[in-house]
């Protein structure tokens, strides 16, 4: 797969000159805005066949277009009407009728609880990735690819997508570090490796077959370019049956996303054990992690799996360290000191150990 371009928007309805002009401002601003371009096209679409004669975004227009469809996923309509209401918005400032911007959607909440991979589960499942066998059909280096894939994961606490996208010059073997850039909010980052996990790396990087195939990523798919996302949940799946790690079904995990939960709550884990304090130690994991602010770090989920981890018993134990305060308690704390930055984060893992050890 090559590289990820901004999605073609074709608009020809009576809105057209106002959809071009708002997807036009935002990316401008360096956005892709894919998911908003791809709902302006499906609202464009839909004004054409329903021949909507004037710009005007009434309530009908709108509740028609975001109404709920068969089988559709609550996030998939939030994201609609959240397209519309911020373009009925433009439309105001704009001087045209659009009433709708007041619709109260929120976002619809979820209770799904991330898989927590025990210690154990994931040295099962990085030995049955050590098993993976040549496939002809697909890249013929994927079996190589695999274990050190997955072992990044876990030990940098990285998302799939940043994995993926690594390129060979954005990985340096020598000083143990990853420079991840254009992530989630358009952020860069470097992610220190562990010595165990570069040496992997080196090893990796090594092997003729390796580079003998060539190609300018990291982790090079089949026609040298970068793998998408969706590719690696039929072999993760296969893991997790050659693991024994039971697998819930689609929305029920594990998924390769909680990897990067494993790697948070293990952290915050040991930090606790070995009397670290966490007030100091959690913004230094949020900009590790490349979290803009410490909501994410502080999920009320994640410290629930770090209080099973810390004790031993469920979320609603008696037993309660320190490492299990509230997180708004704990964002408010942290709130008051200085954001660190990736300068300040460098010396400072050579003080906490944060990336994990394969």
């Amino acid at each position: 797969m090559k590289d990820i371009k901004p999605l073609t928007v074709h608009f020809a309805s009576v809105f057209a000159l106002y959809e071009y002009e708002y997807i036009g401002i935002h990316r401008a601003l360096g956005k892709k805005f894919n998911t908003y371009a791809a709902c302006a096209n499906q609202f464009d679409k839909y004004c054409i066949e329903h021949n909507t004669s004037s710009a005007v975004l009434s309530d009908d227009l709108f509740n028609d277009f975001c109404a709920l469809r068969p089988n559709e996923a609550p996030m998939n309509r939030y994201h609609r009407v959240n397209f519309l209401r911020k373009f009925a918005r433009f439309l105001n400032e704009k001087g045209i009728e659009a009433p709708a911007q007041f619709h109260p959607m929120r976002m619809p909440k979820s209770d799904f609880m991330p898989y927590i991979f025990s210690t154990e589960e994931i040295a099962r499942f990085f030995k049955a990735s050590d098993k993976v066998e040549p496939n002809k059909k697909s890249s013929s280096i994927r079996h190589l690819v695999i274990p050190v894939l997955f072992r990044v994961l876990y030990c940098c606490g990285l998302r799939l997508g940043e994995a993926l996208h690594l390129k060979n010059d954005e990985v340096d073997l020598q000083a143990g570090m990853l420079l991840i850039r254009n992530a989630k909010g358009n952020k860069d980052r470097l992610v220190p490796m562990s010595e165990s996990l570069t040496q992997l790396c080196r090893e990796y990087k090594a092997n003729s077959h390796v580079r003998t195939f060539g190609g300018e990523y990291f982790f090079p798919s089949i026609d040298r370019g970068f793998y998408g996302n969706s590719s690696m949940v039929k072999p993760f799946q296969e893991l997790l049956w050659q693991a024994n790690i039971p697998y819930g079904g689609r929305g029920k995990g594990p998924r390769i996303h909680d990897f990067r939960h494993t790697f948070a709550v293990h952290t915050l884990s040991e930090w606790a054990k070995n009397g670290k304090d966490l007030y100091v130690c959690l913004p230094i994991l949020s900009t590790y992690l490349g979290h803009c602010n410490l909501s994410g770090t502080t999920d009320g989920r994640t410290l629930r799996r770090s209080s099973r981890c810390l004790t031993g018993t469920s979320g609603n134990g008696r037993k309660r360290s320190r490492a299990t305060r509230p997180a708004r308690a704990i964002s408010m704390k942290c709130s008051r000191t200085s954001w660190p930055t990736t300068s300040m984060i460098i010396p400072m893992i050579s003080r906490i150990r944060l990336t994990r050890w394969i």
